[in-house]
């Protein structure tokens, strides 16, 4: 059977509370708490910070007494957060949160008492693989369990195990005769061997990528009013055969991330780069295509950040993040990362239509030259881009006469085989027509 990677089970780790037994760790236990009721008003932006006190930076804090290593008591932390005085009391009521409840005042008292050790945001830190007892999972679930002083249930009926196994791992339920070949198996592999045999299923793939399809902003379709029809599917196979092929993380995310970078970069390795292109595109009459293009910048900024970083990113845009450490510095030198892909802000069939012209052109063997404005314009035309500009302004636009520009149009659709009147609006239908075209071409 397949031993869970080091990764997930130090991910899991770093997820159980502090148990009695356990030292308190800032950045799993202390930092959430501070996080959420001191850092608007005593963190990293400066515009908003009160009483010029940082408690994000411990040397900050131990200059002003906030928390006295290994002295709880005369700690002004634990002081102001345990006071009965309103005036004195943190967080104060009219930032309306809430008073610290008794578990978050024990866990800072605790955190100071043990010599209040520093840390860092989990993000920023290399996760650590915890001591278990046995299977990775059990440990960490029987800890959880005892920490809220419950106990396991007793085990579930073996066909009920299998239908949990089959949704967990491939989405899917169990056939019937899956279902009976293992209540036949009284080995003790047996469960061991259903795991082995979903896991290899190309099913288990499908499963594992709805996940990150989400947190990739996956969709078949541009979003907006719109709302066309894109095919970046392939992408999304690509992703499902990672999964499938179990390919190391690192590499998962080398390969979207920058593929196309790689040293021979493969058309593979170059797909995976379309990660950074499943954004909603805007393709409204009325937009500034710069505008659209500096909102794709972000958005591609935002979702690295959650995806990669568990981070809201997207907060530093307009300003210094109250929560996290991240700066508007920070944020827009990120954006420098993602802000020289060659792209106009255009959506859809238009943010292509430079590939779609030279397909059919190509699959035609037109004697119009793909890369000669003038007849990409009369392409436009033919395949009756929507919004798009008359034969006479094309005209006017290159000095010619209306009747060349529309012996020009006329060409195209006689090559093509369409009517003056079809009206395209995706992708997929110019590539319909590039295959007829492949069709009579042979």
């Amino acid at each position: 059977m397949n031993q869970p990677a080091p990764l997930l089970c130090a991910l899991l780790a770093l997820a159980l509370p502090a148990g009695a037994a356990e030292p308190v760790r800032f950045g799993r236990d202390v930092l959430p708490i501070l996080s959420d009721n001191c850092f608007s008003c005593h963190g990293q932006d400066e515009s908003h910070r009160k009483a010029k006190l940082r408690l994000d930076l411990r040397e900050d804090a131990l200059a002003k007494e906030a928390f006295v290593p290994g002295k709880p008591e005369v700690s002004a932390l634990i002081e102001r957060i345990i006071t009965t005085d309103e005036d004195e009391l943190m967080p104060p009521p009219d930032s309306h949160k809430p008073r610290l409840t008794a578990a978050q005042v024990d866990i800072l008292r605790r955190w100071i008492a043990e010599g209040a050790v520093w840390g860092r945001h989990w993000a920023f830190e290399a996760p650590e693989q915890a001591a278990v007892t046995g299977h990775p999972v059990d440990d960490f679930v029987g800890r959880k369990l005892a920490a809220e002083g419950l106990k396991p249930a007793t085990e579930a009926p073996r066909h009920t195990l299998l239908r949990r196994l089959s949704f967990d791992l491939t989405g899917l339920p169990p056939t019937e005769a899956e279902t009976q070949a293992f209540l036949a198996d009284t080995s003790p592999t047996a469960y061991e061997r259903a795991v082995d045999r979903l896991l290899a299923s190309p099913h288990y793939g499908e499963r594992m990528a709805m996940w990150w399809l989400d947190a990739a902003r996956y969709a078949d379709t541009d979003g907006f009013q719109s709302d066309a029809t894109r095919n970046n599917w392939p992408w999304r196979d690509w992703v499902v055969d990672a999964f499938n092929r179990n390919i190391p993380y690192d590499r998962f995310t080398l390969e979207q991330f920058a593929g196309d970078l790689l040293p021979n970069a493969t058309a593979e390795q170059k797909l995976a780069t379309c990660f950074h292109r499943n954004h909603m595109t805007n393709g409204e009459g009325g937009r500034d295509p710069e505008e659209s293009r500096v909102d794709y910048v972000l958005d591609r900024v935002n979702t690295m950040g959650t995806t990669w970083l568990g981070l809201t990113l997207g907060c530093a845009q307009c300003h210094t993040h109250k929560f996290d450490p991240v700066t508007i510095q920070d944020y827009y030198s990120l954006t420098a990362f993602f802000n020289s892909i060659d792209e106009d802000g255009k959506a859809g069939v238009y943010g292509s239509l430079a590939s779609i012209i030279a397909k059919v052109i190509d699959a035609f063997d037109c004697d119009f030259e793909p890369k000669v404005m003038m007849n990409n314009d009369c392409v436009r035309i033919a395949l009756g881009y929507r919004n798009y500009k008359s034969m006479a302004d094309v005209a006017k636009k290159y000095g010619v006469s209306k009747a060349t520009i529309s012996w020009r149009v006329k060409k195209v659709q006689k090559r093509l085989g369409i009517a003056p009147s079809i009206y395209m609006r995706t992708e997929s239908t110019c590539d319909k027509i590039r295959q007829r075209a492949m069709t009579k071409k042979k």
